[in-house]
């Protein structure tokens, strides 16, 4: 299979051929000369994408066959460590990997639930690791990050409940920019609407803690978690009049 084959292929330093090297420190070669390790990154964005197509083959196989077997662990740690290592060197390869984050985001929204926890921990992590070095807006992604909050993974909703909170507040501190609250508000807003109680009640503990926190401290934040007094779910209704 060649996305196998391709998986196995050794890392070598460019022009030496005979000098392996592990992505560590390989790492660290990309940030001091990326020019020069050019074909090292070619190599490795290849060999994460193989190892997409592979876990997402294995788990169609033991979806048809009623097996139960997931993917391999190698596949995994492959596909783990080759997405952390991409999003630490993204800022070095900004026209190689100008859409890396959104075949992260697809992957994570495509495959959330069939993915273990583990791995979807590192793949928003490198996601993470993106937007923190400005190489994605937070708009683009928002939507995610609360989707990742219901899946049950205790683990995963405190990382993605905890950056979105990071993320509004840092881009808050200096000065407001109005129109990317707005954005991001539009986002949440409607959320509080939703009649899937899960998702009405991620949006309303992140505005109560915006608010709390004095970062979306407005008449606007404050009417729209008014507006949760009315939502369907009794439990809802009472966190919402519960709001100071």
């Amino acid at each position: 299979m060649e996305s196998a084959s391709l998986l196995r292929e050794p890392l070598t330093a460019s022009g030496r051929c005979s000098e392996k090297i592990s992505l560590p420190t390989l790492q660290s070669k990309m940030k001091c000369d990326p020019e020069g390790y050019e074909s090292e990154l070619i190599l490795i964005y290849r060999q994460f994408h193989s190892s997409i197509d592979l876990f997402k083959l294995q788990g169609d196989i033991a979806f048809s066959s009623m097996s139960g077997v997931g993917a391999d662990t190698s596949v995994v740690k492959d596909l783990a460590d080759r997405a952390l290592f991409l999003a630490h060197v993204a800022p070095f390869y900004p026209n190689h990997l100008s859409q890396f984050w959104s075949e992260l985001a697809e992957f994570l929204g495509s495959s959330t639930r069939s993915l273990p926890s583990g791995l979807r921990c590192h793949v928003t992590q490198a996601l993470i690791l993106l937007i923190n070095r400005k190489m994605v807006d937070l708009r683009e992604t928002l939507a995610l990050f609360m989707n990742l909050q219901n899946l049950g993974d205790r683990t995963l909703k405190k990382l993605a409940f905890s950056h979105v909170i990071h993320s509004i507040r840092k881009m808050n501190q200096k000065h407001k920019n109005e129109s990317v609250n707005r954005a991001l508000q539009n986002i949440l807003f409607p959320l509080l609407q939703n009649e899937e109680e899960s998702k009405a009640k991620r949006s309303l503990v992140t505005l109560c803690e915006l608010h709390w926190r004095k970062v979306w401290f407005d008449e606007r934040t404050a009417n729209a978690i008014c507006t949760a007094c009315f939502h369907p779910s009794s439990r809802i209704m009472i966190a919402a009049l519960s709001f100071r």
